[in-house]
């Protein structure tokens, strides 16, 4: 039988389902970004998806849905909430890559240690640690949680709303 490796992440389930679930919410923030994607360019489901993941990264993606939303969304108003929940959106998604990309150990009592390697410019990667309970990884899962439905609330005004906005 194959030998395998036992990780910390093995001996916390909390922490483990705490970032399962933080993955999961995530899927759900980047398809509810995808829907308001198709709203501003004025596309089905379908051809937003197909948009959507021709871009690589998230940075990118959101880049171009802000540069949408700049130049087509007519209401004032709307276009500096959608603004706000992008620039959140960019913040949640460093911290789920901070999760979610990092090197996990012990680190006490229902905690993990959380090893990201930094890199500042063309310089070694630099490393860092920050120790996480199961909850604290939830709170994160919330922030996602409320992001998406403030971004489906906008999404569904936007179809439902007033003619204008976005643009026709």
């Amino acid at each position: 039988m194959a030998r395998k490796i036992t990780i910390p992440l093995d001996a916390e389930a909390g922490i483990a389902a705490a970032l399962g679930r933080l993955i999961g919410h995530w899927a759900i923030c980047e398809h509810e970004l995808e829907n308001v994607l198709g709203n501003l360019l004025r596309v089905d489901p379908h051809r937003a998806r197909y948009v959507w993941e021709a871009f690589i990264g998230f940075a990118a993606k959101n880049e171009l849905v802000m540069k949408l939303n700049h130049q087509f969304t007519t209401d004032k108003a709307q276009k500096e909430l959608l603004h706000g929940l992008l620039k959140q959106a960019n913040k949640l998604n460093d911290i789920r890559n901070n999760h979610i990309h990092a090197i996990w150990a012990a680190g006490g009592k229902q905690k993990l240690t959380r090893l990201r390697k930094t890199r500042s410019g063309y310089t070694v990667a630099l490393p860092e640690f920050a120790t996480f309970t199961e909850q604290d990884i939830l709170n994160d899962v919330e922030k996602i949680s409320v992001l998406s439905a403030a971004l489906q609330e906008w999404r569904l005004k936007a179809e439902f709303g007033p003619q204008g906005w976005p643009p026709a």
